[in-house]
């Protein structure tokens, strides 16, 4: 029944990546009443508001946008570790505008004319002290829309985990309000249900002086993640 279930699973989600650390094993920590849930729904549901600017020479350039993600998946127990399968990862709401002003003229962009779109990408959890950190990240994009030689990666949201390793700009220095930790109690996912919400803010400004002009980047947002991690036996359908 477990080696079909597996198979089931592996044909149907992408394997990514889960790491376990720390000096004792999974039997010293949940205990041996926690070992009952063969594996576990994972639902995450991110939301975020944001904004950014571009003020280059006489050129300048604002935006605003507001996305929902959805990632579903699941987690299953595997000796000293847990395995992660992605399931679905569905965009469910995007919007976006924007505007670029030149001395003589302004022209605005709508949602239909971003060329790209933000997507989530569950990396793996990791285990610390009893604990299950979550690193993901949302993708940022290119912006502004606008031709403009001075554009940059418009940062989306991230798990402190994550810490957006790819961008020059160290995500968690700029949270300013709430924590973008997003962390479990292991036993906690072992006894029943677990359902978590998550919130913080997050700024980001930077100038950079160029030959002929001082170039001003700025972009900021509001995340909510709501979280759901559900255990099941392997009689659950």
């Amino acid at each position: 029944m477990r080696l079909q279930k597996r198979q089931a699973l592996l044909a149907s989600g992408l394997f990514l990546l889960a790491m376990v650390t720390g000096q004792t094993g999974l039997n010293e920590g949940p205990g041996r009443a926690q070992e009952k849930p063969a594996w576990w729904q994972i639902i995450l549901h991110l939301e975020a508001e944001g904004e950014y600017g571009l003020e280059s020479g006489d050129r300048s350039s604002t935006g605003h946008y507001t996305f929902a993600l959805r990632w579903r998946g699941l987690m299953e127990r595997d000796e000293d570790d847990y395995l992660i399968y992605s399931l679905e990862d569905e965009l469910q709401q995007w919007t976006a505008s924007e505007t670029t002003f030149t001395a003589d003229a302004a022209t605005r962009a709508t949602t239909t004319d971003f060329r790209d779109r933000p997507s989530l990408a569950f990396r793996y959890i990791i285990r610390r002290a009893g604990q299950l950190h979550l690193d993901f990240l949302v993708t940022g994009i290119v912006v502004p829309q606008a031709e403009s030689e001075d554009s940059f990666v418009l940062l989306f949201p991230s798990s402190a985990e994550n810490n957006q390793r790819d961008q020059q700009i160290s995500y968690n220095q700029h949270v300013t309000k709430g924590s973008n930790r997003i962390t479990l109690e292991e036993r906690e996912m072992y006894a029943d249900r677990v359902d978590r919400t998550y919130s913080w803010g997050w700024e980001n400004r930077s100038w950079t002086l160029k030959p002929n002009r001082t170039v001003l980047v700025r972009h900021a947002h509001s995340v909510i993640v709501r979280l759901s991690v559900v255990p099941r036996s392997t009689q659950s359908k």
